[in-house]
């Protein structure tokens, strides 16, 4: 009988363990379970303001929830009084707060969310994120061919800074270039004897993976990296013929600025300059012209369908009241002497061509402004000389030519792309 007291007692003293660790065991279950869900919901809302921001983006119209139209422009980065503050409320069957501060100057905007989620028994989870967008600056060569640089005997590529909101910059010399006036092709380079290149010499790579050859004759000079290899780079980045500049080119052509010049009909043509008052570097034949030799075009966009500046001719950029683009869905010849933009600086003035005619500079004549013409041939022939950057499929620039690209331009013209990727996630309780 002393025997089986003993076998109960140790049986009950086990089997009140063993309830006890199950009861235990069943706490903590619970407990997990109430903590996973609070930080599911945590999480859940993360994704829901992700979505929310990224649906904005997309549709070119980020709202905060009242539906006003949020500028991601007036940000400053420095100014924590311009950061915008938001909460969203979880849809049904979410129990979730998430607040999010957007900040960072555009377009390298920083998104962070914090999101509270809820569980069972006051149990609660906080995760924080933040998202940005991938940037990419689509000037950053001198000259960029996508089928072909070739640069002549003498020709020379400087790089200088024209103002970027400093004082400007109007006549580099080539001992203060910068070190940054690149040249690249997604074919070939060609460079010739005596050609001087302050910068590099970057090989991208055709549509199946085949990198960009280089040929060299003579003694060219270059200062940076000879054969730079990298992946190939996006021939039409902007979108002339698919994207927005091709949307762009719709939308200006049906209404420009070019009445408000004085321009009737969209072909525009500039006549000769007078002996006397010619600005040819060169001797030229041509008797003087009842047409204007000279035209001055003031902010706005404009839609031509051919260009041509006859010897000693000027177009006269002037941005004093903003940017002046123009749109030409043709060819452009600027003839011996001609000058376009001379006074103003290339950041505020861009030619955009969605044409495969080409744009040619002839000999002696100036340039400041961008080219960006992805599917035609940029030349520049003897000692033309070129202030900004040329985008185009094929860019050529013959003896005692120079260009001289202005690093301002790297940060006009940027790809941005809509969908913002993380930066940082980390979970605070």
């Amino acid at each position: 009988m002393l025997t089986a007291l003993l076998m109960m007692a140790m049986l009950t003293a086990s089997g009140v363990a063993a309830t006890r660790t199950t009861l235990t065991e069943l706490q903590i279950a619970g407990n997990e379970k109430v903590n996973s869900t609070a930080f599911y919901q945590a999480e859940a809302g993360i994704e829901y303001g992700r979505w929310m921001v990224q649906n904005g983006l997309d549709k070119e119209a980020l709202t905060a929830p009242d539906e006003t139209l949020i500028d991601l422009e007036s940000i400053d980065a420095d100014d924590e009084e311009t950061y915008v503050r938001l909460s969203f409320d979880p849809p049904d069957e979410y129990n979730f707060r998430v607040n999010l501060v957007i900040s960072g100057d555009y377009p390298d905007n920083v998104f962070a969310f914090s999101s509270t989620g809820e569980g069972a028994h006051a149990a609660s989870s906080t995760v924080s994120a933040s998202f940005g967008r991938d940037v990419a600056n689509v000037l950053t060569y001198a000259a960029f061919g996508n089928s072909g640089v070739d640069l002549k005997s003498n020709a020379a590529v400087y790089s200088y800074t024209s103002s970027c909101g400093d004082t400007p910059v109007s006549d580099p010399s080539p001992t203060d270039s910068t070190g940054a006036g690149d040249i690249g092709s997604n074919a070939e380079v060609s460079i010739k004897n005596n050609t001087f290149i302050d910068g590099d010499v970057v090989l991208g790579a055709s549509d199946d993976g085949t990198t960009a050859t280089l040929s060299s004759t003579g003694t060219p000079t270059v200062t940076g990296e000879t054969g730079v290899t990298v992946d190939q780079v996006d021939p039409d980045p902007l979108g002339a013929a698919e994207g927005d500049l091709a949307d762009t080119f719709t939308a200006v052509a049906a209404d420009n600025d070019n009445a408000a010049a004085g321009i009737t009909g969209t072909e525009l043509s500039l006549a000769s300059a007078s002996s006397s008052a010619s600005k040819n570097k060169y001797s030229d034949s041509s008797t003087a012209s009842t047409t204007t030799s000279t035209l001055t075009l003031t902010a706005g966009d404009y839609y031509f369908t051919d260009i041509t500046l006859n010897n000693g001719a000027e177009l006269i950029i002037d941005t004093s009241a903003g940017a002046v683009n123009i749109y030409l869905s043709g060819g452009l010849e600027a003839k011996n002497g001609s000058e376009i933009n001379i006074q103003g600086d290339p950041s505020d003035f861009t030619i955009f061509s969605d044409s495969t005619d080409a744009l040619v500079f002839k000999h002696g004549s100036d340039f400041k402004g961008v080219i960006y013409a992805p599917y035609a041939k940029v030349e520049m022939k003897n000692s033309a000389d070129f202030y900004g950057a040329i985008f185009a499929d094929e860019v050529q620039l013959h003896s005692s030519g120079e260009i001289w690209y202005d690093e301002c331009l790297a940060a006009v013209y940027q790809k941005v792309n809509s969908e913002i990727t993380p930066l940082s996630w980390r979970q605070d309780q």
